[in-house]
């Protein structure tokens, strides 16, 4: 287990969490914490693994055509920055 101190003295050490969508444990680390707790307010400790949280994320917020068009832009010009979608 990490342990850290941000200056705040708090002490930070990695907690195993259960995610609430797929029941498995993830670590919560030492620097997420720091991190969390540094956002004012401080943010609520994580009840998602990061794969529930990225599933929840495309299912919340889906990609819309624009954001489609953009993706195959740069999929066929990956160098090419001044290719837009016209």
């Amino acid at each position: 287990m990490t342990e850290r101190s941000n200056g705040d003295n708090h002490q930070y050490q990695d907690k195993l969490l259960v995610c609430v969508d797929c029941g498995r444990d993830f670590v919560f680390s030492a620097g997420e914490q720091a991190f969390f707790f540094s956002k004012r307010p401080p943010l609520a400790e994580p009840k998602r693994c990061k794969a529930c949280r990225d599933l929840r994320k495309r299912t919340i917020n889906p990609p819309t055509k624009y954001d489609e068009t953009i993706a195959r832009t740069h999929a066929l010009f990956p160098n090419d920055h001044s290719q837009g979608v016209r």
